[in-house]
């Protein structure tokens, strides 16, 4: 909980002192997709950070913080939920990991139907970055899925 609080201060900052110097439109999201690069790739450990959905979830919290609130606190509980039960969410995440993806999933959702264009394009941008950093990852699961099925 202390390394989430951490890496979503890191999301959460950049947005808001572009913000509070006057920065409007898409600037405050594009400095936040940015903090979301230096979480992923960061320079002092040649390049090779976390998978910056914590980072995003920060950022989000600027822009939508009542959906981040409400969505941390609901997947909270289904992770408390799950992990005393003796259930797995999925077999190759860790409760919590499984918890950014439940949240990271239920905030997607919930800016399609957002009117909100500020979240929107940091989603985008932040997205965007996630899928280059873990696009490896992405084509191994689908490797492994399309394994699975017979025709």
């Amino acid at each position: 909980a202390l390394v989430f609080s951490f890496d979503s201060l890191k999301g959460f900052l950049p947005p808001l002192f572009a913000s509070l110097i006057g920065l409007t439109g898409v600037l405050p999201a594009l400095i936040g997709s940015f903090a979301v690069i230096g979480h992923d790739f960061p320079l002092f450990h040649r390049f090779k950070g976390g998978t910056g959905i914590s980072a995003i979830i920060g950022g989000l919290l600027f822009f939508v913080p009542r959906l981040i609130i409400l969505t941390v606190i609901f997947v909270t509980f289904l992770v408390f939920l799950f992990s005393h039960k003796g259930f797995s969410l999925n077999f190759r995440l860790s409760p919590f990991e499984s918890g950014e993806s439940i949240a990271f999933i239920i905030v997607i959702v919930f800016l399609i139907f957002s009117e909100n264009i500020e979240a929107k394009m940091y989603m985008l941008f932040s997205t965007l970055i996630v899928v280059i950093k873990k696009f490896d990852v992405a084509l191994d699961l689908l490797k492994i899925n399309h394994q699975h099925i017979k025709i």
